[in-house]
């Protein structure tokens, strides 16, 4: 939500997570979301015990970035997101982020990006950290 809103299908499909919590309606929507790809069972199970436990909990989002400072940033994006159109959110990160990195996992949806493809995923991160700490520790 930094640089692009949800697609209209996203919040209509995640409806039924807020009516009937669970793993149930946790699977079919990350099933939906992922185009039918079985979602990771941990993240069914997490989800679904999050949804029960802390109904009432408030979702927490980070702010905006703050474009008036200079800090490297990667955004990763997914390429088969169900969640947002990764080009429309591209465009806009390039237009307000000064030197923003971006990289799209081609294969990935919003929900599987971090076990889609996790070497793809390494890579990415490993090659925008620094190299070294300050001292020079590896």
């Amino acid at each position: 939500m930094c640089f692009a809103g949800f697609r209209p299908s996203y919040p209509l499909r995640a409806l039924p997570l807020f009516v009937r919590p669970g793993e149930r309606s946790t699977r079919r929507f990350l099933e939906w979301e992922t185009g039918g790809a079985p979602p990771a069972p941990e993240l069914v199970r997490l989800m679904g015990l999050g949804a029960v436990e802390f109904r009432t909990a408030k979702v927490v989002t980070g702010p905006r970035p703050d474009v008036t400072r200079a800090v490297p940033t990667l955004l990763l994006l997914a390429g088969r997101s169900r969640t947002h159109d990764p080009r429309r959110v591209a465009a806009r990160a390039e237009r307000t982020l000064a030197g923003v990195r971006i990289a799209t996992l081609a294969g990935a949806t919003h929900h599987s990006l971090p076990y889609a493809d996790p070497d793809a995923l390494g890579s990415q991160v490993l090659g925008f950290l620094p190299t070294g700490l300050p001292g020079g520790t590896p």
